[in-house]
């Protein structure tokens, strides 16, 4: 399944966004958004922005150090990085990854 980077990317939105909604399923959120996907294809746009924000979050977990020590550093480290593994991430996308990914490892 092919799915279009823009889907990926508004659901990847939907799934950083800190709100009421922050850590509860996505699918439920997809279906609403998305009322003619097949349960196939939403189950894999989830597990896709799940597995996206994860490896953002152990990213700059394993590389915590530099957030306070070479913070630029780490931005294009990680910015590089995630353009590599997941082509289809937008620009402002990245930032929030990358902004929360700081925030969840500062914790």
């Amino acid at each position: 399944m092919t799915t279009d980077a823009s889907i990926l990317n508004v659901c990847l939105k939907m799934w950083i966004e800190f709100g009421p909604t922050f850590g509860m399923p996505l699918e439920p959120r997809i279906r609403e958004r998305y009322k003619g996907l097949a349960e196939s294809e939403i189950i894999s746009i989830a597990k896709t922005c799940d597995k996206a924000r994860a490896s953002a979050y152990k990213f700059v977990n394993d590389r915590a150090a530099l957030i306070l020590s070479s913070p630029q550093n780490l931005q294009t480290q990680f910015e590089q990085y995630v353009k590599f593994q997941f082509d289809w991430i937008d620009a402002k996308n990245i930032s929030q990854l990358y902004s929360q990914s700081c925030y969840i490892a500062m914790k």
